[in-house]
C-alpha cells in the first residue's frame, strides 16, 4: 500500500514495484498513489511477466534480486527456472491452518540442487542451496 513503511526509506535505495499493464490499467489511482509515495512502478508484459520484469531490471543495471513474496510468486520463479540460490527458513511453529504450501519438501533433494547447507538460527533452521551456481 502507498502508506507502507518500505516507502519511507528512500535513502536506502529505490523501491521498484512490478505490475502488468493490464493490472495497472484497472487501478490507475493506485499506481499514481504508489508513485506519489516514492515508488517506481514498472509495467511488464502480462504474457511473460517474470521474464519481462527481469529484462527490465537488467536494463536498469540490476543484476541481483531477492524475491520475497507468497507461495505463488516463489513457485512461478521456480517453475520458470529463474532461481539461482535458495534461502529457506524452516520455523519451529506453524503460521496457521490456512497456510499455502510453498514447494514440495522433496525440492531440496532433487537434481536441481547443487550445494546445500543447514544451520540453526535461534529456534529456526536456515537451509541454503544453489540451483545454478554463478561463481
Amino acid at each position: 500500500p502507498p502508506g507502507a513503511k518500505l516507502l519511507s526509506t528512500p535513502t536506502a535505495g529505490p523501491v521498484i514495484i512490478v505490475s502488468t499493464s493490464v493490472l495497472a490499467e484497472r487501478a490507475p489511482e493506485r499506481v499514481r498513489a504508489l508513485e506519489e509515495a516514492g515508488a517506481r512502478v514498472e509495467l511488464v508484459d502480462p504474457a511473460q511477466p517474470l521474464e519481462s520484469a527481469l529484462a527490465r531490471f537488467a536494463q536498469l543495471g540490476i543484476t541481483s534480486l531477492v524475491v520475497e513474496g507468497g507461495a505463488r510468486l516463489h513457485r512461478a520463479f521456480w517453475e520458470a527456472d529463474l532461481v539461482d540460490r535458495l534461502a529457506i527458513f524452516r520455523v519451529a511453529r506453524l503460521l496457521g491452518p490456512g497456510g499455502v504450501p510453498w514447494l514440495p519438501r522433496t525440492l531440496l533433494d532433487g537434481d536441481r540442487i547443487v550445494e546445500r547447507t543447514t544451520r540453526v538460527v535461534g529456534e529456526d533452521v536456515l537451509i541454503e542451496a544453489y540451483v545454478h551456481r554463478t561463481d
